[in-house]
């Protein structure tokens, strides 16, 4: 079974490239490229600050430089399961790892961590009247879905991807109430007179908020 995800890169919007999970021949398991090693380790230490047991025994990541091509696309990452053990390759080429910003490679290292450890499916679901996706487990797209300047929102995907009950964000959240700073009224004005520079106008209006 192969399962087909593309990633919108925000830098390349013509550009179309995926990622891809598949059950078949894992890579040889207990290797960890030192490329991801802060990825692998952060990844733990989110499980960990959430209670979660992550269980890392035939478990592998390692690079390649070339797209993974398959009747579905170009994929930047995948995810490979046997009896031996769990493996995940992630393409270090320009496009999808070389030129993409911190946040973005932690993303992507999480979803497919997501596969290969936590067993997560794709979930593509939108929050209610958005374009909002609800998990880092979606398929659409991935590098945009938060920042380093969007703690917020990355600790909600985060939150979500250890555990997919996790509530909607406030961030999504229709807002019901408003406060009015300022109600001012557009005054009537029967007529427009061209002024030079240094002439009187012989119209002058009127405004109630003015007081001598």
């Amino acid at each position: 079974m192969r399962c087909i995800r593309p990633i919108n890169f925000p830098l390349y919007s013509l550009l179309l490239f995926a990622i891809s999970c598949t059950d078949g021949n894992p890579l040889p398991t207990g290797k960890i490229d030192p490329e991801f090693t802060l990825y692998v380790d952060r990844f733990v230490q989110e499980a960990q600050l959430r209670n979660v047991t992550v269980d890392m025994g035939g478990f592998s990541i390692t690079s390649k430089n070339d797209f993974i091509v398959d009747s579905g696309g170009r994929h930047c990452g995948e995810t490979s399961g046997s009896l031996k053990g769990t493996a995940v390759t992630i393409v270090t080429n320009f496009d999808c790892w070389t030129n993409a910003s911190e946040a973005a490679k932690e993303i992507l290292i999480f979803h497919e961590l997501g596969h290969a450890l936590l067993k997560r499916e794709h979930n593509s679901a939108t929050f209610p009247n958005t374009n909002i996706y609800k998990s880092i487990m979606n398929y659409v797209t991935l590098s945009d879905l938060y920042t380093k300047y969007t703690p917020d929102k990355r600790k909600y995907y985060i939150d979500e991807l250890f555990d997919k009950n996790t509530p909607a964000p406030d961030w999504v959240q229709e807002r019901t109430n408003s406060k009015e700073i300022l109600n001012d009224s557009l005054i009537n004005i029967s007529g427009w007179e061209f002024i030079k520079p240094g002439d009187t106008p012989s119209f002058l209006p009127t405004f109630p908020w003015a007081r001598n």
